[in-house]
């Protein structure tokens, strides 16, 4: 009996120490979800403001300006005219003369093929002609004793000292006499033909600049072999002096080109916008089918062959009449309707708007119909995620 007090009170303490730990331990858990709720939060805020945002997305826009220039057409520098180099003679290549972007003069060699085999020809040949005029030699002797002969035996048949099958005899062989220097003739003729063909086929090792000019591929090199028939191709050969600027015009914008005698304006960007102004070219007669479009050739001269083919050209035209609207070229997307823009109603919504474009100037449009200077269209056409009712915040960037 005298120790159920102390029993009680050790138990006393273990429960009051169980509950003083569980409050400890609650305590510890709110106080660690309190920190968590706030530190929470401002990532909350955070992601309302920043990427996570759940508002209408921020697209740039633009509004069509005017313009009262003219149309620039592109075209480019092209040769005036430009050949594949063949030579007539057929060999191994003995040398090329020049390098791919040499200018060699009108009459300088481009090519030498290994002339052994055209000399051997050439000797033959000239042995074929020697052979052929001692055979003429020798039948025009022959023909002349049977012509003596047949003189001589022709008075004695007259005379009646021969009988006549005698003098006929001696008439056949003066007639095939004279066959024979017929034909040794002819003979000589064919070897004269043979060693001018020997001779040309010499010469035909070597083949040169038919023009001054630029080689602009090489094809075959030092070694390679070179036929005649059918022809093998060694390099191509430009004549740059002059070049051309070569166009695609529509059929809308002839009637806007300078006439014959009048000068147009010419830009090229990659010379630090060059202008030339040269006498307007020729418009070939006929429009492409598809395009709707002819080509007009313009000839500038080139002496120091500064200007180089390939580089791109801007022509201008004269300013068309009344104000034209434009659109930078981002701002254009190509669909099955043909050319479209994202414009912005009024309650922020997009639509997606059909237009008709002009010529292209720089980055910028022409753009004949479908908008109005007050529109905002949307800036980069092809900016993921436009569609047709997507509302949006339109930020403004003239």
């Amino acid at each position: 009996m005298t120790h159920q007090p102390e029993t009680h009170h050790r138990g006393t303490v273990w429960l009051g120490g169980v509950l003083r730990l569980g409050l400890g331990l609650a305590l510890a858990f709110g106080l660690a979800a309190c920190d968590k709720a706030k530190s929470s939060s401002p990532t909350k805020a955070a992601d309302k403001a920043g990427g996570g945002q759940e508002g209408p997305p921020k697209v740039t826009v633009v509004s069509p300006e005017p313009s009262t220039g003219g149309d620039v057409i592109m075209g480019t520098l092209v040769a005036n005219r430009q050949i594949t180099i063949t030579p007539q003679a057929g060999g191994r290549i003995l040398k090329l003369h020049a390098k791919l972007g040499d200018f060699v003069k009108e009459g300088a060699p481009l090519v030498t093929l290994d002339p052994k085999d055209a000399n051997l020809g050439m000797y033959r040949a000239s042995a074929s002609v020697g052979v052929a005029k001692a055979a003429l030699q020798l039948a025009q002797t022959g023909q002349a004793n049977a012509w003596n002969e047949h003189n001589r035996f022709k008075k004695l048949y007259e005379n009646k000292t021969i009988p006549e099958a005698t003098f006929t005899k001696i008439k056949t062989a003066w007639l095939m006499a004279k066959a024979q220097v017929n034909l040794a003739k002819q003979q000589v003729q064919l070897a004269n033909a043979g060693a001018a063909g020997a001779f040309k086929n010499r010469k035909d090792t070597v083949t040169r600049a038919p023009f001054g000019g630029i080689v602009t591929r090489v094809m075959l090199h030092k070694g390679d072999m070179v036929r005649s028939m059918p022809p093998s191709h060694v390099m191509l050969f430009a004549d740059v002096t002059p070049v051309v600027v070569e166009a695609s015009v529509g059929e809308m914008q002839l009637t806007k080109l300078p006439k014959d005698g009048q000068r147009v304006k010419l830009v090229f960007p990659g010379l630090g916008n060059k202008v030339m102004t040269p006498q307007m070219g020729r418009i070939l007669p006929t429009l492409n089918p598809v395009t709707r479009a002819a080509t007009l050739r313009i000839e500038l001269p080139n002496a120091d062959r500064s200007l180089q083919m390939g580089l791109s050209v801007e022509i201008h035209l004269d300013a068309s009449s009344g104000q034209q609207l434009t659109l930078p070229a981002a701002a254009l997307k190509k669909d099955s309707a043909g050319a479209v823009v994202f414009r912005v109603k009024k309650d922020g919504l997009l639509e997606k708007v059909s237009v008709s474009l002009g010529a292209k100037s720089g980055s910028r449009v022409v753009v004949k119909n479908g908008v109005s200077k007050s529109d905002r269209i949307v800036a980069d056409a092809s900016r993921p995620g436009l569609a047709v009712g997507l509302r949006i915040t339109a930020i403004s960037i003239q």
